[in-house]
C-alpha cells in the first residue's frame, strides 16, 4: 500500500506541475473550448492540495497510525469536492 500510496502523490504532483505551466489544459475541457491559464493555473492548485492530502495517508501507513489515514481520507474529500465547486464557476 505505501507504494500505491506514493505513486498516486506523485501522479497528483506530476499533474499539478502540468496545469500550472498551462499544459494539459485539454484534461480539464468539457466542450470544445480551449480552457484558459487561469483555470488551468486553478486547477494545477487543486492538484497540489490534494497531493498534501493524500500524503497524510502515505503517512499513516509509514506510522501506522489509523487516524491519520481518516484525516487525510476526510480532508482529500472535502478539498475535492469543494476544489471541484470552485473550478466550474466562472470568474
Amino acid at each position: 500500500m505505501l507504494i500505491l500510496h506514493g505513486v498516486t502523490g506523485g501522479l497528483f504532483l506530476l499533474l499539478g506541475g502540468l496545469f500550472s505551466r498551462g499544459q494539459a489544459g485539454f484534461l480539464l475541457a468539457g466542450t470544445d473550448a480551449e480552457p484558459s491559464l487561469a483555470l488551468c493555473r486553478r486547477a494545477g492548485r487543486l492538484m497540489f492540495l490534494l497531493a498534501g492530502c493524500w500524503s497524510l495517508l502515505l503517512l499513516s501507513e509509514l506510522l501506522r497510525q489509523r487516524w491519520l489515514l481518516w484525516l487525510g481520507l476526510g480532508a482529500f474529500l472535502v478539498c475535492a469536492i469543494v476544489g471541484a465547486i470552485r473550478l466550474s464557476r466562472k470568474r
